[in-house]
């Protein structure tokens, strides 16, 4: 094939590939044009037979639109809902850790009242253990003041910050406690202040350590200085510079965070305390 010919049907497959994704752009924008949190029970089953003939074309013809759907997940000006939906349909034709990342990053921009908050949590640990980082959406629990989850077989109910426990320390610490600073720094919700300093005590972070006292010096709020004190009441009075322990024990958390239940908060709990033991801040 002559130089010219090879040109010119480049430029005719980039051209098809173009107008391709625009149109599946378009089908994503007449498809998700709901906001799930605005109907009524009776009004989305009425969504649900367009969104499974939207599944299951995808799912059929994988190969076509693995990349559209990528894409789509990629830009900023879609339904918020369709960041959940899409990144499920995602999981379902490709398990590429690049794909489950493209998923986990979709997810900041859902918008949580439209979700339900115990399938976002355990699509968050889902991911997690599959080597994805969560961080930043399981941070954006604090974009809902409401969310919360309830464990019916534990009988238990777990807000924001207690939803997080499952999630963060399953990763390095560096990852996460500047985030959680930010966070607290810009938030008025007294509740979200109280969680977010019970995770970074388990954080078990100097940076985290350091901000938790320049807190009980500087806040004025009674009742957050009254849960820090309570929170270092546990703080060993000896303590080991043991790097890798701490690491050992570190690894055991990641492994013990593998499900969402009562049991795991109290490994979690006993596990935090032998960390208390085994670092010094300036080692």
């Amino acid at each position: 094939m002559k130089p010219k010919n090879i040109l010119i049907g480049l430029m005719f497959f980039s051209l098809t590939n173009i107008l391709y994704s625009q149109s599946f752009h378009e089908e994503v924008q007449t498809i998700f044009n709901f906001t799930p949190s605005e109907l009524t029970k009776a009004e989305q089953q009425k969504i649900f037979p367009k969104l499974d003939t939207f599944f299951n074309k995808v799912i059929s013809n994988k190969t076509e639109y693995l990349q559209p759907l990528r894409d789509e997940l990629l830009r900023n000006d879609n339904n918020p809902y369709f960041y959940f939906d899409g990144g499920i349909l995602l999981m379902e034709i490709s398990n590429e850790l690049s794909d489950l990342q493209l998923v986990a990053d979709a997810l900041v921009k859902t918008n949580l009242k439209d979700l339900v908050p115990k399938l976002y949590l355990q699509r968050l640990l889902e991911l997690s253990i599959k080597g994805v980082n969560v961080i930043d959406a399981g941070l954006h629990i604090y974009s809902e003041p409401t969310f919360q989850v309830f464990i019916v077989q534990h009988s238990l109910l777990l807000n924001q910050g207690e939803c997080l426990k499952f999630i963060l320390p399953r990763y390095d610490s560096e990852l996460y406690v500047k985030k959680l600073i930010n966070i607290y720094s810009k938030t008025d919700s007294i509740a979200a202040k109280k969680s977010i300093i019970s995770l970074l005590y388990y954080s078990r972070n100097c940076e985290a350590d350091s901000f938790i006292k320049l807190i009980l010096k500087n806040n004025d709020s009674k009742e957050i200085k009254k849960l820090i004190k309570s929170i270092l009441k546990f703080e060993p009075r000896n303590k080991n510079s043991e790097k890798i322990e701490y690491q050992k024990i570190r690894s055991k958390i990641k492994t013990v965070m593998n499900r969402i239940s009562d049991e795991v908060i109290y490994e979690l709990n006993e596990l935090t305390g032998k960390l208390s033991k085994n670092y010094k801040c300036g080692r």
